[in-house]
């Protein structure tokens, strides 16, 4: 992979040495460019762009959320992060449609250069810059379902709205529990460890923000999806099945909502697909309903872009979801672990299931069990 252009951006030029001293190991994979000003970065940003842009909230003349905004209209396939003293909740829902990812400032160094690592691994696991730039750009939201979002606005309308019920409505959605595991596993929000729970996301959030976030989401999602062969609530109800599903055969208690995020997650390509490419979605969708295939077959021989697992697994990398609910997400089509066989979740008794595998890891005496208890999912 080429070299990965960063723009820091900071008025004290002390923090810009100290990530310039911080990132010199990393050399071999990242050029560094630093400006001190809005005005100084924008320019550099015409005369060369970059991949990855980081900057300070507070700054004098045009502060970081007005650079952002900027960015995002000039350069819109620049990932976008904020590093910022500022971490107040009223700054983090400002820039939540503008940013990538939120980092506070002081910055633990190892979270710093994860989330680099991590941005740099999804921009080489897309190996599509066409396809990624226009999805850095175009995706500040994902669409939750209508019926989703108007339940929740009126549960928030109510000042006594009992958070965890809120929570638990949310973590039906894929796109709201993205949005709201964005948030509360960002540093910017303090909080020293990972959550994959939306409901634990929203108690940590409390509930003014958890309100913020699903008012400005409905502000600003209701134009994404217009393709009509995308069913937003099949979706969400299959999402939420599947997510129920894995929790149940979580091996252990402290897996489940590992498990659960995961399942919700799975399939979120398709969203991000028929929310920033419809017209892909659409030649797709109609080219599956006339030859009978899946979705995944007819998007390989369509070829031309990258498949919209993998554009889902670039999406929650580069908004710094949790490793595990990420490589979950990547591999489930397939075990990795045991010669690369398949395993794909039953959706009825005559989907296809590859028992070898089942019996390799020892969990054969349990797939009735599972079978049962996906049939009363699809029966609910």
């Amino acid at each position: 992979m080429r070299i990965t252009r960063l723009l820091l951006v900071d008025d004290e030029t002390n923090v810009l040495e100290g990530l310039r001293r911080l990132l010199r190991p990393l050399r071999g994979e990242w050029e560094v460019r630093t400006a001190t000003s809005a005005v100084e970065a924008l320019a550099l940003l015409g005369e060369q762009p970059a991949d990855v842009l980081i900057t300070d909230m507070r700054m004098p003349v045009t502060d970081g959320g007005k650079l952002l905004a900027l960015v995002k209209e000039r350069n819109p396939s620049t990932v976008r992060i904020v590093l910022s003293g500022q971490t107040d909740h009223a700054t983090a829902l400002r820039v939540i449609p503008l940013a990538h990812q939120f980092l506070s400032k002081p910055c633990d160094p190892s979270d710093f250069i994860d989330t680099l690592r991590q941005i740099r691994d999804a921009i080489e696991a897309l190996d599509d810059a066409t396809v990624g730039g226009s999805l850095v750009g175009a995706v500040g939201w994902l669409p939750a379902a209508p019926a989703i979002r108007a339940n929740l606005m009126e549960m928030l309308s109510d000042e006594d709205a009992a958070l965890h019920r809120v929570g638990q409505v949310i973590e039906t959605d894929p796109a709201l529990a993205t949005k709201f595991l964005q948030l509360t596993n960002s540093p910017f929000f303090g909080l020293r460890r990972r959550i994959s729970s939306v409901v634990e996301a929203t108690s940590y959030l409390g509930l003014g923000v958890t309100k913020s976030v699903v008012v400005a989401c409905a502000a600003t999602n209701g134009l994404l999806v217009r393709t009509p062969s995308f069913d937003a609530h099949a979706f969400q109800q299959r999402s939420a099945a599947v997510a129920h599903m894995a929790r149940f055969i979580a091996p252990r208690h402290d897996q489940a909502d590992d498990f659960f995020a995961a399942g919700l997650l799975h399939d979120i390509g398709t969203l991000l697909l028929a929310s920033a490419m419809p017209a892909r979605f659409e030649m797709i969708s109609r080219a599956a309903a006339i030859s009978g295939r899946k979705f995944a077959e007819e998007e390989q021989i369509a070829g031309g872009c990258a498949p919209h697992r993998r554009l889902g697994v670039y999406l929650m990398k580069l908004w710094g979801l949790p490793r595990p609910v990420v490589e979950a997400i990547a591999n489930h089509p397939v075990a990795p672990t045991v010669e690369q066989k398949r395993l794909e979740a039953a959706e009825d008794e005559s989907a296809a299931v590859d028992l070898d595998f089942i019996e390799a890891v020892g969990l054969g005496s349990k797939l009735e069990m599972w079978r049962a208890r996906a049939r009363e999912l699809v029966d609910a």
